[in-house]
């Protein structure tokens, strides 16, 4: 059986490493290379959100098809966003960082559009229209 201080001392040292580990990913610094990573991220859940809103003003893909496709979108456009906004980014890349992460969110409202309405052609239509203006900004941001 432990003594009583060598077993405090161990919870003492593994609460101060957790606390340090917290600390150290709340300070998380964006770098170039992983703005451009979100960036490409997002520009990517818009374009392939483009081509299931196409497929669906065709009828080319079932509702379950569509939903499955856009949760996995949404779920890249929203952690890119994430990423983005809660890191720290130096002052050059912080107003870039600062709209990726809007656009994201904007990628992920719209992407939600088509899930909640995977069989509606005018609402594919008005996404598709969206997504390939949210791609856009994306790319040139």
């Amino acid at each position: 059986m432990k003594p009583l201080y060598l077993t405090q001392l161990t919870c003492t040292v593994f609460v101060l490493l957790a606390i340090a580990s917290m600390a150290s990913g709340c300070a998380r610094k964006l770098d170039a290379g992983t703005v451009q990573r979100q960036q490409s991220s997002i520009e990517s859940a818009a374009r392939e959100g483009q081509l299931v809103a196409r497929q669906v003003t065709k009828d080319a893909t079932l509702g379950t098809t569509t939903r499955v496709r856009m949760e996995d979108l949404t779920i890249t456009a929203s952690g890119a966003g994430d990423s983005l906004s809660q890191a720290t980014a130096s002052p050059q890349l912080e107003h870039k960082a600062h709209k990726l992460a809007t656009i994201a969110g904007d990628v992920t409202d719209t992407l939600n559009e088509l899930y909640r309405h995977p069989a509606d052609k005018s609402v594919a239509h008005s996404v598709d229209l969206k997504l390939g203006k949210l791609a856009r900004q994306a790319h040139r941001a």
